[in-house]
């Protein structure tokens, strides 16, 4: 990937990476993982805009199943906000041959982060090995506030319903410059 990402910067300084992709697909993983190999890649990382045991806990009510707008619920709008803002300042500084990469679940919506993407990457996986990453990662992160997909209060559970919306709606891999079939 960062052949492609070198590549796509010759082409444009100040390149604009999204990576997409389901909930413990490995985004982050990734990510950091570049960051160490090569020093024109600046992260950012989704989570630190958008998500929380405390933010999750107060969507949690206003967040309708039914809703053809789940996906769109996900992540609150301040977060989202500062994301885009952070992005806006990458793309005004005079930056040379630097990439800034952001990592996060439902960037390729067309409603929310759409235009400010100069290449597309999404990581591709199988849903079941997906879920035992992201279930082995929140019991390790949330501890004790922690509870399973089963229960009716799961973010996990709408979470997987809100993407396996966005993928028959949107299509990310569909749009994407790059897929990259994760083990």
């Amino acid at each position: 990937m960062s052949e492609n990402i070198r590549k796509w910067l010759k082409e444009k300084n100040g390149l604009v990476v999204g990576i997409d992709g389901y909930s413990g697909v490995g985004k982050t993983t990734l990510l950091r993982y570049l960051v160490k190999k090569d020093n024109f890649i600046q992260p950012v990382f989704m989570d630190d805009f958008v998500s929380t045991v405390n933010t999750k806990e107060l969507l949690l009510p206003q967040i309708e199943v039914n809703s053809p707008k789940l996906d769109l619920q996900w992540a609150p709008l301040d977060g989202l906000k500062k994301l885009r803002k952070v992005i806006a300042d990458f793309k005004l500084r005079e930056l040379g041959n630097k990439a800034l990469v952001v990592e996060g679940i439902f960037l390729f919506h067309p409603n929310v982060l759409n235009d400010v993407w100069d290449k597309r990457i999404y990581l591709d996986i199988s849903k079941e090995k997906a879920d035992t990453r992201r279930i082995i990662r929140e019991k390790e992160r949330w501890g004790e506030k922690y509870f399973p997909e089963t229960h009716p209060d799961s973010f996990a559970r709408l979470f997987k319903i809100a993407h396996k919306r966005y993928e028959e709606l949107y299509q990310p891999k569909k749009h994407s410059d790059l897929i990259i079939q994760m083990n």
